[in-house]
């Protein structure tokens, strides 16, 4: 199977880059964010593509919100910091 990522920028349909893992491409565009503002994927949509067949991962703020909580993730501290609480 030959699977990697693609963000798109659907503004002007241009592929940004491509990747060979969704980590690697989620720490891309975290970056981005960091040193521009979220402002700057707020158009942008990620894609798997698996034998040439792609499947739309995340895009908009759906793509904004998985960063964010991904972000909220990694900071924590102890995995009772991430517990639902009632």
């Amino acid at each position: 199977m030959n699977t990697f990522y693609e963000v798109l920028d659907r503004s002007t349909g241009n592929v940004v880059k491509d990747y060979p893992t969704e980590e690697a491409a989620f720490k891309e565009l975290e970056s981005i964010v960091q040193t521009y503002g979220v402002e700057e994927i707020k158009d942008f949509a990620l894609l798997r593509f698996q034998d040439g067949k792609p499947t739309l991962v995340a895009m908009e703020e759906a793509l904004i919100a998985r960063l964010q909580c991904d972000e909220t993730m990694r900071q924590a501290d102890t995995p009772a910091e991430l517990a639902v609480k009632p």
